[in-house]
């Protein structure tokens, strides 16, 4: 194998045929080895085309504590923003029925994998590295004041695959605001609602929160 910058892997006698494959990105290599490798496997998005940032700087809401309750969040941010991240891909692949072979899903993973320092190539993965990352992870705790609910808020930039497929990943660590009930305190932002139940525990928020429809209308940043 010999890529796009002149790296090269061998494997096999080198008699074989040999094909080229344009157009791809290659999102992670393996193949079967004994005292020598043998055979190469390459995990790659076809057709390859980078998506298109619609949106930056997002804010979306990922869970909501309600008055007296209590909510453990993780101490690390690097653990905080996969688990995010985690939901985010989880959310997207849930409205728009993408596989795991989507671009978006591959763009994704190689986002994380950069991000995060991961080896991974798909969606499962990602959320197997987030599930042994968080086992040992510290927890605090949090219980919004009177008068008030937890909201737990992250920033994200919004893109659009090939496909057509809208997708997120965050771009600040997960963090949790007291929002007033009621009062000259209260949001005043448009906010992303992951939740489904923003409105029920913020009334004022009926027409300030919006879903993922609104993110397939929007053009290219």
């Amino acid at each position: 194998m010999t890529t796009s910058f002149g790296r090269k892997l061998k494997g096999g006698t080198l008699r074989g045929p040999s094909k080229t494959l344009n157009g791809v990105r290659i999102l992670g290599l393996g193949g079967n080895v004994g005292h020598m490798v043998f055979k190469l496997r390459a995990r790659c998005i076809a057709d390859y085309q980078e998506s298109a940032l619609i949106e930056t700087g997002a804010i979306a809401v990922i869970s909501v504590i309600p008055q007296g309750q209590t909510f453990e969040s993780f101490e690390s941010s690097r653990v905080s923003k996969m688990e995010a991240s985690r939901l985010f891909i989880e959310t997207v692949t849930s409205i728009s029925q993408t596989s795991e072979s989507s671009a978006a899903v591959g763009e994704f993973t190689a986002k994380a994998s950069t991000t995060f320092g991961l080896s991974v190539t798909t969606q499962n993965e990602f959320s197997q590295q987030v599930e042994t990352e968080t086992v040992n992870s510290q927890r605090m705790t949090y219980a919004p004041p009177a008068g008030h609910v937890g909201l737990e808020v992250v920033r994200m930039d919004v893109f659009r695959a090939s496909d057509g497929t809208v997708w997120f990943f965050p771009t600040s660590e997960p963090s949790i605001v007291s929002a007033s009930v009621s009062g000259e305190a209260v949001i005043k932002e448009d906010l992303y609602d992951m939740t489904g139940v923003l409105p029920l525990h913020l009334p004022y928020m009926t027409d300030q929160c919006y879903g993922y429809e609104r993110f397939l209308k929007l053009e290219s940043a």
